[in-house]
């Protein structure tokens, strides 16, 4: 049995490999970087999510005979009809979004333009990044973080865990998250990706840090303490504010020109925002960050694959089964 992360990995592809393996099944998981934990290592922040947790967790998978091979990327390092070839008899692909959606405005293309996607994973495995003194995060979107702070907030207990009173805990933070994600069929949350660019870039040292967003208040569904405790850490919020094009000089951003918006979605409560003509506002800054959304990568697939996808550009899966148009195929994730 082949599980395959590309930078995706704990809840998905580590969790199906716990599960075979304690059906007897030998599962072996591919990893695209050097470092296990997809991510919950490359992506989320320390801050939400303390890396003791999720080593504790990986060791526990290893112990029961998952073999983890690092620095394995799909497409790169080898094809997927490799895997056939190579013995395995059924494949599970839990690849995640970690393609930064584009915006197709003026001066994207500006040097000091960077993908929030890009950004975390660069902080996380510890990169330089160079942001200057002020930075813009444009990002919007639908959330449901509060369980990640209320998990967070327990960090101070978890030292004084056993493992298994740390593996009771983290399942009980799964069970919380898939029973509020199940109540929201909307797309991720963009509004919880921003504002961890935000908060990492206050962490950088940089003085001033503004995020700028389709809804108000009212309508960002996050947990008013998330936005507080963003505020108090220096990140100024405007809300009502789409991007009409970003300014450079050089090749170099210089700024980044917005336009209010009068709603974002309509009557149909669907995805539909309206801007004032003539509300246009600049704002100099030195670095923009792009916050507004992911979707698969999937440029592997070669037409000998047999893999069908869907409309929306994911990979088409029996919900009940996870079963994709191949029968030694599976694919799963958020």
């Amino acid at each position: 049995i082949y599980t395959l992360s590309l930078h995706d990995a704990l809840p998905i592809c580590l969790s199906c490999a716990h599960e075979l393996a304690l059906m007897g099944f030998a599962p072996t998981v591919f990893e695209a970087h050097n470092v296990a934990g997809g991510m919950l290592v490359l992506g989320v922040p320390e801050y939400r999510l303390p890396r003791e947790i999720i080593r504790a967790e990986i060791e526990a998978i290893e112990s029961l005979g998952v073999e983890i091979r690092h620095n394995s990327k799909l497409g790169k390092d080898f094809a997927f009809a490799d895997l056939k070839k190579q013995g395995f008899e059924a494949v599970f692909l839990g690849i995640g979004a970690h393609r930064s959606r584009e915006l197709s405005i003026e001066g994207v293309q500006n040097d000091g333009v960077l993908r929030a996607i890009e950004f975390l994973l660069n902080v996380n495995l510890g990169f330089r990044v160079t942001l200057g003194r002020k930075v813009v995060v444009i990002g919007g979107g639908n959330v449901a973080f509060d369980v990640a702070r209320s998990v967070v907030r327990q960090a101070e207990k978890f030292a004084g865990m056993t493992e298994a009173e740390l593996r009771v805990a983290l399942h009980q933070a799964a069970a919380a998250l898939e029973e509020l994600t199940a109540k929201d069929a909307e797309p991720p949350d963009e509004v919880r990706l921003a504002l961890d660019v935000a908060r990492e870039a206050i962490r950088k040292g940089v003085p001033e840090v503004h995020m700028f967003c389709l809804e108000n208040v009212s309508e960002i569904p996050a947990a008013r303490e998330e936005i507080e405790e963003a505020e108090n850490e220096g990140i100024q919020l405007h809300t009502r504010f789409g991007p009409k094009r970003i300014l450079g000089r050089d090749g170099k951003v210089t700024g980044i020109e917005l336009i209010k918006a009068s709603r974002v979605f309509d009557e149909n409560r669907r995805f539909n925002p309206q801007f004032i003509e003539g509300s246009e506002e600049t704002v100099d800054c030195d670095t923009v960050v792009l916050a507004i959304g992911q979707s698969a990568d999937l440029a592997w697939i070669q037409p000998e694959d047999n893999l069908k996808l869907t409309p929306r550009g994911t990979l088409q899966t029996d919900p009940a089964t996870m079963a994709t148009s191949r029968p030694d195929v599976f694919a799963g994730g958020d």
